[in-house]
């Protein structure tokens, strides 16, 4: 049996929606961010359904160390309110209560946890962040964090190549996903095999139509294997279709694009 797993979407409440994702794509507009949902859980669902997206994965992100609980709160909403929306949890450093947040995302039944250090404020590897990743790795939760370019600081880099590659070897224990496929898109110079030693890094290949060429994602996928790489599209900033179509040019086998597809989203975020 086939399916189709969108491993990065992003989902707000509905009294934040949709000024959330207006405010998010008017932040930067040379960007040219255009969202196309309003950002709710309703239209996010409506748009798997739309494209023929079986599943998708809620990323959340703790932007103030105060809302850690309803965060992870509403994520367990929309988890237990949509059969087709799966969901991370998410844990802000800065929060004296962090721990107990870790293992009561593990209670709320969330698969994962999401850092985003450019809207956290952070760099992935401040030394904040090291006994979060510590407890994270005794845990047992997988990790996806945003890497490169974002257009909410577009001027600074808050998980670097460098960084990711620092915190992969650091917490080898730890399932570490870096999204965006590791920042590959930002700089052309960085060698295809940077990551080699990284043994416990996996990829998704959100926004993948908007910063590289199908050739290149053949590359990476070639070079990495497709059971370390999943599908994503970042939506509202991205929906199904456009990011299916991009990856039917890139010319993989039928068994590499099932596994990107959601072989590997299904094994690493335990969903099916």
């Amino acid at each position: 049996m086939s399916f189709i797993i969108d491993a990065h979407i992003h989902i707000f409440p509905d009294r934040f929606c949709p000024q959330t994702v207006q405010f998010m794509a008017a932040e930067n507009p040379d960007v040219g961010l255009v969202p196309l949902t309003d950002g709710s859980a309703l239209q996010a669902a409506e748009s798997l359904k739309a494209n023929n997206i079986d599943y998708g994965v809620m990323m959340p992100i703790v932007t103030n160390p105060k809302s850690q609980h309803n965060v992870n709160d509403y994520a367990a909403e929309v988890q237990n309110q949509y059969p087709s929306i799966f969901a991370f949890g998410s844990v802000h450093p800065l929060a004296p209560d962090w721990e107990s947040e870790l293992n009561r995302i593990v209670e709320l039944g969330l698969h994962g946890i999401k850092i985003h250090p450019d809207y956290q404020g952070i760099f992935l590897d401040d030394t904040c962040m090291f006994p979060v990743f510590e407890s994270i790795s005794s845990i047992g939760l997988p990790v996806m964090v945003h890497t490169g370019f974002d257009p909410h600081s577009p001027n600074v880099v808050h998980a670097s190549p460098a960084m990711v590659k620092k915190i992969a070897t650091a917490f080898p224990k730890m399932t570490l996903v870096a999204a965006h496929m590791g920042a590959f898109a930002y700089d052309e110079n960085m060698p295809i095999d940077y990551y080699d030693d990284c043994k416990n890094l996996w990829f998704d290949n959100a926004i993948a139509p908007r910063t590289m060429t199908p050739e290149k994602l053949k590359i990476l996928v070639d070079h990495y294997g497709a059971e370390r790489i999943m599908f994503g599209t970042d939506s509202p900033w991205s929906e199904g279709k456009i990011d299916l179509a991009f990856l039917n040019q890139t010319g993989l086998s039928f068994n590499d694009r099932e596994q990107i597809l959601w072989k590997t989203a299904s094994k690493v975020y335990g969903l099916l």
